[in-house]
């Protein structure tokens, strides 16, 4: 099936897509942020910079894991980087309503219609990828049914399929913590009294820096542990897997919380990242326990016995 050229032009036509409306996307984002006036207090414009760049990482960062799971023809993890294009979108909405809750006059309408088109193209990506999925997701269990006909087996396997295509959206959040804890670091280093995200207004930088990097680490701690002999299928990982999540969902609960009760409704000040990280971490729960639930049925086994790289789904 790697080898249907039909299906091989098409994944080159899908990564031209995405290449194509990463332009037009950070295009739009880019202009907005040259659409930001020096009339802002020194606080606002470094609040909007840091709202405006975090989607630019963010967009590119989504781009990498479309194209990289279009090359690698890895079918479950495109459709997970179609999960976190989705998450992206409720970023962009939150970022948007904060940033124009900034501007007035022609700043703001000339920032409501570049956030307009970027909705649309968003959207569009969407769509496309959407539609390519529906066309190419039974693919993902081509592998396995060429060895097994038992439904128990297959169902085990996609759900594991799913798991591991959780590793993406993590790649993601661990990326984007990095960008932010680079940031914090330089402020901190070198304009200690400058605040950058909400938190900021409550804990010093260097407080919320060792919760970012607490962050960090919980992430990355969920990833190793997906990756590392995964296929064992021990309930005790899955456990330590759920509670590695649970205590990030915690860790980012209490972030919004202290923003609740520092902020009082100012809703323009509001680190809505962390939102983003609670619905992703949210999401994979369900995927983990889905998975937990069908240890045993013999995929085990049947993994064993082959020589194919598990984690890939060929298209």
């Amino acid at each position: 099936m790697q080898h249907d050229p039909e299906l091989q032009n098409e994944v080159v036509s899908r990564t031209m897509l995405h290449t194509g409306l990463l332009n037009i996307k950070n295009g739009l984002i880019f202009a907005a942020t040259l659409n930001i006036s020096g009339n802002l207090t020194p606080l606002q414009l470094e609040f909007l910079t840091f709202k405006i760049d975090i989607l630019l990482v963010l967009n590119t960062l989504v781009y990498i894991a479309f194209v990289f799971t279009l090359l690698n023809k890895d079918v479950d993890a495109y459709g997970n980087a179609l999960v976190i294009l989705s998450i992206f979108f409720l970023l962009i909405v939150f970022n948007t309503i904060q940033s124009l809750m900034h501007l007035v006059g022609e700043e703001l309408t000339t920032s409501t219609i570049l956030y307009i088109l970027l909705f649309v193209v968003l959207i569009i990506e969407m769509y496309f990828a959407v539609v390519f999925y529906k066309r190419i997701g039974f693919y993902s269990i081509s592998y396995i049914s060429s060895h097994t006909k038992t439904l128990k087996i297959i169902d085990a396997y996609q759900k594991r399929s799913k798991v591991f295509g959780l590793r993406i959206g993590y790649s993601i959040l661990l990326a984007s913590i990095l960008y932010v804890l680079l940031a914090e670091l330089l402020l901190l280093v070198s304009f200690k009294d400058i605040t950058v995200i909400a938190e900021s207004r409550i804990l010093n930088h260097a407080g919320a820096f060792s919760i970012r990097f607490v962050g960090f680490v919980l992430d990355l701690s969920i990833l190793l542990t997906i990756s590392l002999s995964f296929n064992e299928e021990n309930r005790k990982q899955r456990h330590i897997l759920i509670c590695l999540v649970i205590t990030q969902i915690l860790l980012t609960c209490t972030i919004l919380t202290l923003q609740a009760i520092i902020l009082k409704g100012e809703f323009t000040q509001y680190d809505t990242g962390v939102i983003i990280a609670v619905i992703y971490d949210s999401y994979s729960i369900v995927v983990i326990w889905q998975e937990s639930k069908v240890l045993g049925t013999g995929l085990k086994e049947i993994l064993k016995d082959t020589s194919r790289d598990t984690t890939r789904f060929l298209l």
